[in-house]
């Protein structure tokens, strides 16, 4: 994220803003990991005062990088002088990296929902595994990016990085509602049923004409390979 950062105007609070989210997230994988040296779960766990204390530490202290997230998010649909692919990858990153945190905020909700009737909090309805759709989106801001710097190394012309972007995004956002229906169906993560059939080959018609409709779209524009886009 302090890549993305540098390619937004900066503004007074960002070196504070960065250096504390290092801090709490450094903090935050240290008491998970105190929570497995010690045997226990590392969430959902209230069974006592020490369990109680770290479970709401660590909610604070992601719920605090969220809202820097969130900011980075926003300001990212301003000014970036990248050319046009590096732009998208890095906007469709930093959004579904924002919904894979707003997604683990609704999975905590469920979660402790679930322990109020007497329920196991990590599993929605039969099978389904409620991290799954939380983890899919989040390493969107390394996979955008990474194509993009990639494409762009092997010499393709902006409209083929671009195209090769929005490839990469539309796989990824397919991926996210895949986890969410496979949880919130009740399905574990890979489970094949005739539902899961009817997703996917709507999801490869839509992305196939999407992307035939791009592409189009940008053979019809003349985007030289340098292209950089200034928009406010």
């Amino acid at each position: 994220m302090s890549w993305v950062a540098g390619l937004l105007q900066a503004k007074k609070r960002d070196l504070f803003s960065f250096r504390l989210i290092g801090i709490f997230l450094v903090i935050e994988v240290l008491l998970i990991t105190v929570q497995t040296w010690r045997s226990e779960p590392s969430h959902f766990n209230t069974n006592s005062a020490l369990n109680s204390s770290i479970q709401f530490f660590t909610e604070l202290l992601v719920t605090i990088s969220v809202i820097v997230i969130a900011d980075l998010t926003f300001r990212s649909f301003g000014r970036l002088t990248v050319p046009a692919d590096m732009k998208l990858a890095v906007r469709g990153g930093m959004s579904l990296l924002l919904a894979g945190c707003l997604i683990g905020f609704l999975i905590l909700g469920i979660g402790y929902h679930q322990l109020s009737i007497d329920r196991a909090p990590e599993t929605y309805g039969t099978r389904g595994v409620l991290k799954y759709p939380h983890g899919i989106p989040l390493h969107a801001i390394q996979i955008l990016p990474l194509i993009s710097w990639l494409s762009e190394r092997f010499g393709h012309e902006t409209r083929t990085r671009t195209m090769l972007v929005q490839t990469g995004l539309a796989f990824v956002i397919a991926f996210t509602g895949f986890g969410l229906l496979q949880t919130f169906t009740g399905h574990s993560r890979f489970e094949s049923w005739a539902g899961l059939y009817l997703y996917w080959g709507s999801c490869i018609v839509i992305i196939g004409l999407w992307l035939v409709s791009t592409w189009s779209h940008l053979m019809s524009q003349n985007v030289p390979s340098s292209a950089v886009c200034d928009v406010e």
